[in-house]
């Protein structure tokens, strides 16, 4: 018995299948992805486990104004090549993802529920999802600032790449 996974896009007329997942393109994801987790490990080690909430506050607020630095920067036409999407796969979908942890954020504002400190879980919770935002929005800033392109006034390129 044979099986083929075949994931596809739907165009006007026809389905065409996805050129980027590949082989290559998760190795990418998933070395990213490890490189991210051991430095989140390593922040969390460094603030200890009494520090937990720290730490996850920590991470994610750095990996959202990391991500939105390397998606805009990346997203401008002068970028919009293989290796370019390549590397955003490797920095962004990888090391972000991995770095990031909205598990760790939501096994915070749970021990402090069960732990009868309900309201500090809904302002840790809060405090993380609008300065996590915040700092996204400072990273698209900054990555439209550096993004490389000759005219600062030419729109970041929104479309995926083959």
């Amino acid at each position: 018995m044979e099986c083929e996974l075949r994931l596809s896009i739907a165009s006007e007329n026809d389905q065409q299948p996805l050129p980027f997942l590949n082989v290559g393109n998760v190795l990418l994801v998933f070395f990213g992805g490890v490189i991210g987790t051991a430095a989140r490990a390593l922040v969390v080690e460094v603030c200890g486990d009494s520090r937990l909430a720290f730490a996850t506050l920590i991470v994610n607020v750095v990996g959202a104004l990391g991500l939105g630095i390397v998606l805009e920067a990346m997203a401008r036409p002068i970028h919009n090549s293989a290796s370019s999407h390549r590397w955003r796969l490797f920095v962004g979908t990888g090391f972000f993802g991995g770095f990031t942890t909205y598990s760790a954020l939501a096994l915070v504002v749970l021990v402090m529920f069960q732990s009868g400190d309900a309201w500090a879980g809904v302002g840790y919770g809060l405090l993380t999802v609008i300065v996590g935002a915040g700092a996204t929005f400072v990273g698209v800033w900054l990555g439209s600032r550096f993004g490389g392109t000759e005219n600062p006034d030419v729109p970041p390129a929104r479309e995926d790449i083959s």
